[in-house]
């Protein structure tokens, strides 16, 4: 069975948040927690959005949580770290950066990696940027506004830091199903579906229509 993975809609790592990861936490396997921060430039940002990570999980009383290796720079490393993980957290930052790190780094090696762990059952947690990379298509919000694949692991496109009404912010076509993730909140998607979780009030847009996801009965995937 492939595992979970949540959409979080940004402002990770704060006590806000804490509903939404312990929830994550409760449908992932035990194991290592390891943090790919390939939403932040490399160096100091990458480390510190590593170390924030580690923090927060670890007074969450999971797993300790490791940063991997930056693949920019050691990308064996960091695969090694990855194929470790029952959790991945893609914190938030720049989805072009990101996509670069996932899609074209290594003819997309890490990206290919994350794909065969989720099909394995390992959990994949995405805030802002990565969430918006999980999905079947990416808004390249940070650059030039185009849209662009993504992983493909969560049909349509994420909306984070969403609030009602400015669903029509990306421009995408309108048959595209977004997810409008609010700050700490979120959907969970998995086999039997997606449900809401967290702060906020997710919602799916399609075809114009909005419509608030629930949080107990999973809601088929579009």
């Amino acid at each position: 069975m492939a595992g979970t993975i949540c959409l979080q809609g940004g402002r990770e790592f704060g006590s806000s948040c804490r509903d939404l990861d312990l929830e994550v936490l409760r449908r992932t396997q035990m194991g290592p927690i390891v943090v790919l921060a390939g939403a932040a430039s490399s160096g100091k940002p990458y480390a510190t959005a590593g170390r924030n990570a580690a923090r927060y999980y670890g007074n969450l009383g999971g797993d300790p949580a490791v940063p991997a290796p930056d693949p920019r720079d050691d990308l064996d490393g960091c695969l090694g770290a990855l194929v470790q993980a029952s959790l991945v957290v893609l914190p938030g930052g720049s989805p072009t950066e990101l996509l670069h790190v996932l899609s074209v780094l290594a003819d997309g090696a890490v990206g290919d990696a994350l794909r065969r762990l989720h099909a394995d059952g390992v959990t994949l947690s995405g805030a802002s940027a990565g969430a918006m990379v999980l999905c079947e298509r990416t808004w390249l919000a940070d650059s030039d506004r185009s849209i662009v694949d993504g992983l493909g692991l969560v049909p349509g496109l994420a909306l984070p830091h969403h609030e009602p009404g400015r669903e029509d912010r990306a421009g995408a076509p309108g048959d595209l199903p977004l997810w409008g993730l609010p700050e700490c909140g979120g959907v969970l998607v998995d086999d039997h579906g997606v449900v809401a979780a967290g702060a906020g009030t997710p919602v799916l847009v399609r075809d114009g229509t909005v419509t608030e996801l629930p949080r107990t009965t999973p809601q088929a995937l579009p």
